[in-house]
C-alpha cells in the first residue's frame, strides 16, 4: 500500500540512504589515511588505496546515473529517472498486492545485493591483498630459518642460503612488515563493512522465508505426507508401524545389485535373489537357533 500511495517518499528516503552511503565512506577514508585506533600506518600507501576507493566509488556512482539516464532515454525525453522510479515503485507494489509480500522481500533483497556489490568486491579485493601479505611474510620467515616451501612435496626442506640471498630477503621482508598494518586495517574495516551489508540482506531473506507461513521446517526435517480425504499436504503428525524381518525382505527390489572390487575396474553383478535367499536362510537358523 505505502510503494503504490506514497512513492515519492520512499524515493526520498533511499536518496537519504545514498547519501548517508557516500557520508560513510568518505568520512572512514579520510579516517583510515591518518593514524586510526593507534595504528601507525604507511602514508604514502594509505594515500594510494583511499584514492583508488574513491576512484572505484566514483565510478561505480557514474555508471549507475549512466543506467539511469539509458533508462530514461527508452521511455522518451519528458520523462525523468525520478518519474521512472516512481512508477518502478508502484509497479512492485501492484505486484507485491497480487504475488505477496514474499513477492516484495525478494525484490528488495535483489535490489540490495546489486546496490551493495561494490562494498563485497572491495572486501573481497583487500582480503586477497591480505592473503598474499601473510603468504609473503610466511615465506620470508622460512628463508631466515634455513628452508624453502616445497610446493610438490607439500612440505618445508631445509636449503643454504648465501649472504646476497639473506640480504634480498631481510629487505623485503622488512618492506612487507611495514605495509603488513595498512593492508591489515583496510581489510578490517571492508570485512565489518561487508558483514554489515550482508547482515542487512540476510534480514530480508529472513522475512522473505518466513513470512506466510513461517519458516517451512517441517519440508526439511519431514517428508510431507499427502492426504487421501481431500488431497491437502500434512507435515504435523509422523506414524511408525513395525515390520518383521521376511516383510522387509519381500519388499526388496528384484533389479540386480552392482557390487564393486577395489582391486580391479571390472564390476560383478550379483543378483538380488540370491542375496534374498542367503538372508532367508541366515533367518531360518536363527529362528531355530532361539
Amino acid at each position: 500500500f505505502c510503494l503504490i500511495q506514497y512513492p515519492a517518499t520512499i524515493q526520498q528516503q533511499i536518496g537519504r540512504a545514498m547519501a548517508h552511503h557516500d557520508q560513510f565512506f568518505n568520512d572512514n577514508l579520510q579516517w583510515l589515511e591518518t593514524f586510526p585506533a593507534g595504528f601507525k600506518l604507511n602514508v604514502a600507501l594509505a594515500h594510494r588505496t583511499g584514492k583508488e576507493v574513491r576512484w572505484i566509488l566514483f565510478y561505480h556512482e557514474r555508471l549507475s546515473s549512466a543506467i539511469a539516464a539509458a533508462s530514461a532515454t527508452l521511455f522518451g525525453e519528458t520523462i525523468s529517472f525520478e518519474q521512472i522510479a516512481t512508477h518502478l515503485l508502484q509497479s512492485m507494489g501492484l505486484f507485491t498486492a497480487i504475488f505477496g509480500s514474499r513477492f516484495f522481500f525478494a525484490m528488495a533483497f535483489d535490489m540490495t545485493r546489486l546496490a551493495l556489490l561494490h562494498i563485497h568486491f572491495l572486501s573481497e579485493v583487500f582480503a586477497t591483498c591480505l592473503r598474499f601479505e601473510m603468504s609473503a611474510l610466511k615465506s620470508f620467515w622460512l628463508l631466515f630459518t634455513g628452508k624453502k616451501r616445497n610446493v610438490l612435496r607439500q612440505r618445508s626442506d631445509h636449503l643454504h642460503y648465501d649472504h646476497m640471498q639473506l640480504l634480498l630477503g631481510m629487505i623485503l621482508f622488512s618492506t612487507c612488515l611495514f605495509l603488513f598494518t595498512t593492508v591489515l586495517v583496510y581489510h578490517w574495516f571492508f570485512a565489518v563493512t561487508n558483514f554489515g551489508a550482508e547482515l542487512f540482506c540476510g534480514l530480508l531473506w529472513f522475512l522473505h522465508v518466513s513470512v506466510e507461513g513461517g519458516l517451512q521446517c517441517d519440508r526439511i526435517i519431514l517428508r510431507r505426507r499427502r492426504s487421501r480425504s481431500n488431497d491437502t499436504w500434512k507435515g504435523n503428525e509422523v506414524h511408525f508401524a513395525p515390520v518383521s524381518l521376511p516383510e522387509s525382505i519381500s519388499r526388496l527390489d528384484a533389479s540386480s545389485l552392482m557390487r564393486l572390487y577395489d582391486g580391479g575396474s571390472e564390476s560383478k553383478k550379483v543378483q538380488s535373489t540370491f542375496l534374498l535367499s542367503n538372508v532367508s536362510t541366515e533367518y531360518q537358523e536363527s529362528c531355530v537357533l532361539k
